[in-house]
């Protein structure tokens, strides 16, 4: 009697401890399908059916398990789906792109074709008018202005000079003494160059000043000068605040065309992205070929943003400076910005002074002109929108006038 008892007490103990082990192979099984690693999820409830085949929390386990992991690859399945999906409409889209361009070029040189034929059958319809011409275009020949150029100016000797049109943006006291080119293209007006300075200037002293003073003064407070560089900090941080404002108030007749850039800044395009992602690679490979921009590129985009938020940072963290109690949250804010703004800051001096693909474009914030083919290389889709297409539309609203 004792023996069976014994062997029963032996059966309920080894019962036991096969019903704690198969716990702990469901605990791990569940474990392991939280983390989306079902195979050996599964492996954990084959060791649990070895144990006992007719356990019916296995099964349960077994069915939540497989069934998570069907909607695991279902979701996958989707996602590649939806991936290769974007993938066909980003490459019709660049395709789509890319043939309006071809369009766009054909149509200028069809249009160029056209002008040309008319005008040689107008010399051969009428040859005693071109014989009388000859001479007076050989006096003439300065005075003369191209189809597409749709506005004129008089020099003091009297001659006429060549403008390019410019949607309106041709006309500063500065732009009209200029001996005007047919190869250079008005690009910036006088209220954009000095506000461009007015923030410039301001801050590149602001700049040198608080590196030497957290550089050199920070760690030793005492060493001579000091109050100097504070004082030009100070000075240029004023300056920075309200010399812009000056120049808006002052030039108030543009504002327009600072909301204009302002939209130009803010307002991203697919080809903004895939321009700043190809910047590096095109750098090194000429064969990538760039994506058109307007009249700013994605990185002067960048550039023109973090001058927008940063002046309004510099201004207000510089005023609460003054104020004790917020001295030092505004000192941490105003230089983590400063840090933030310096690689922008030093990228955009580097493309303006020295690399050679693109410093020549300097000279449209010092005179307002720049070369017309560097433009139309640099900025295409802004010069044909400025000069090509405005020059075709005022042509043709001329000719429906006449």
């Amino acid at each position: 009697m004792e023996a069976k008892q014994q062997l029963n007490l032996n059966n309920d103990v080894r019962k036991a401890a096969i019903i704690a082990k198969i716990g702990r192979y469901l605990a791990r099984a569940r474990d392991l399908a939280a983390m989306k690693d079902y195979h050996r999820a599964l492996d954990e409830i084959s060791r649990a059916y070895v144990l006992d085949v007719t356990n019916k929390e296995i099964e349960r386990v077994e069915k939540d398990i497989r069934a998570r992991q069907e909607e695991s690859l279902r979701k996958q399945k989707q996602e590649v789906t939806e991936h290769a999906q974007a993938l066909r409409r980003l490459s019709n889209e660049e395709l789509r792109i890319e043939a309006q361009r071809i369009q766009r070029e054909l149509e200028e040189e069809r249009r160029k074709e056209e002008e040309r034929r008319s005008k040689e059958e107008a010399m051969k319809s009428f040859p005693e008018l071109s014989q009388a011409q000859e001479p007076l275009q050989e006096k003439h020949k300065e005075k003369q202005c191209p189809s597409n150029l749709s506005l004129l100016l008089v020099r003091k000797d009297g001659t006429i000079a060549q403008v390019p049109r410019t949607s309106g943006m041709v006309g500063s006291s500065t732009d009209k003494k200029r001996n005007f080119d047919d190869t250079d293209i008005l690009r910036f007006r006088e209220s954009e160059r000095l506000l461009h300075w007015a923030i410039a200037i301001p801050f590149m002293v602001c700049w040198i000043t608080g590196l030497i003073l957290m550089l050199v003064y920070n760690p030793d407070p005492m060493r001579p000068y000091r109050i100097i560089f504070a004082a030009i900090h100070r000075v240029s941080g004023v300056s920075l605040i309200f010399l812009p404002i000056l120049v808006m108030f002052r030039k108030r007749g543009d504002f327009r065309v600072h909301l204009y850039n302002i939209k130009c800044a803010w307002l991203w395009s697919l080809d903004d992205l895939k321009w700043l992602f190809l910047m590096g690679i095109a750098a090194i490979n000429k064969k990538i070929v760039l994506p058109q921009q307007g009249k700013f590129n994605a990185a002067e985009k960048v550039n023109f943003i973090l001058v927008m938020i940063g002046w309004i940072v510099f201004a207000v963290t510089g005023v609460m400076m003054v104020i004790k109690q917020t001295a030092w949250i505004s000192w941490i804010v105003h230089v983590t910005v400063a840090f933030i703004v310096t690689p922008t800051m030093l990228g955009h001096i580097y493309m303006a002074t020295v690399n050679p693909e693109t410093r020549r474009g300097i000279s449209g914030m010092l005179t307002g002109f720049v070369n017309r083919d560097w433009a139309k290389h640099h900025y295409a889709r802004w010069y044909y929108e400025e000069f090509v297409h405005s020059a075709s539309r005022n042509n043709s609203e001329g000719s429906s006038k006449k």
